[in-house]
């Protein structure tokens, strides 16, 4: 089972893997950079292939890079949407340094403009980033998100529309979120509804392009577009929810990530024992 967690880069970048392999991650994700600030300081040489090579001894897989919180690929201002495109071209030049499979980004706000124009704005970033980048063998996975505001991405026919409007989109994957997708709408607490959600991706996307789970309970109700993540099996969508989701044969073989609250140094450690309890064996 490919398992793992959001995992911290302080200190040196590459202590993100002792950390992974210290609470027996499978899978890991990190941000290359501090999330919130513009300014990103060079990954160092040293740094870089230390952090590979433990890569290649843990054998983790796959390792998951997340884009950076203020990169906005929809926004209808033109200061900050350049500023994006050429900070979400460092975060995949980053990402591609350290050995990433895949590249997480939120696509953005369209502000005070429709839908139609942040799905043509974001189709355009993507375009602009991918153009002179056909040979990078990382992909980019497009997250769902909750639904608040005007933030793009929160049904999948709008990530079918931007992906579509890519013209290197075989780069481009999804990555869904089972607490903003259930925020936005999408009910997870019974099997036909997980069916449901299964068919809506096949026919829209094609299941290989579902290539990640970010598994996360909500604090907020169905269709709440309350973004508030809660430990497995403690919110909304519930124990038995998550139990048929990974145990689905389109899921059984999906790298998952935990994005759960960390309030305490054990929790992720709770969350993923949690998890690993509902696996069931395949002949079950």
């Amino acid at each position: 089972m490919q398992l793992g967690v959001h995992v911290s880069i302080s200190g040196k970048i590459f202590k993100s893997i002792d950390r992974a392999k210290a609470i027996g991650c499978t899978a890991m994700q990190i941000f290359s950079h501090n999330p919130r600030g513009w300014k990103v300081s060079p990954l160092l040489d040293d740094d870089v292939r230390i952090f590979k090579e433990k890569l290649n001894e843990s054998k983790i897989h796959p390792l998951v890079v997340h884009t950076s919180y203020l990169i906005n690929l929809a926004s209808p201002d033109e200061d900050l949407y350049k500023r994006s495109i050429d900070s979400f071209k460092l975060d995949l030049e980053r990402a591609d340094m350290l050995g990433a499979t895949f590249l997480v980004t939120h696509i953005g706000s369209s502000k005070d403009r429709d839908i139609q124009y942040g799905i043509k704005r974001a189709s355009d970033a993507l375009n602009s980033v991918l153009e002179d980048d056909k040979n990078r063998k990382i992909k980019i996975l497009l997250e769902n998100t909750a639904g608040s505001g005007s933030i793009i991405g929160y049904r999948l026919n709008q990530i079918k529309a931007i992906t579509d409007s890519v013209k290197e989109n075989h780069s481009l994957g999804l990555c869904f979120d089972t607490c903003h997708g259930f925020a936005s709408g999408y009910d997870l607490r019974d099997m036909d509804s997980i069916e449901e959600l299964i068919k809506e991706i096949d026919s829209l996307l094609g299941m290989d392009r579902l290539c990640l789970i970010h598994l996360n309970d909500s604090k907020g109700s169905l269709g709440s577009l309350i973004d508030r993540h809660e430990h497995i099996g403690k919110g909304k969508i519930g124990i038995k929810g998550f139990e048929m989701l990974i145990n689905h044969q389109a899921m059984r073989d999906m790298p998952m990530i935990l994005e759960t609250p960390k309030k305490e140094e054990q929790d992720d450690v709770k969350n993923l024992s949690t998890v690993k309890g509902l696996r069931k064996p395949m002949d079950s």
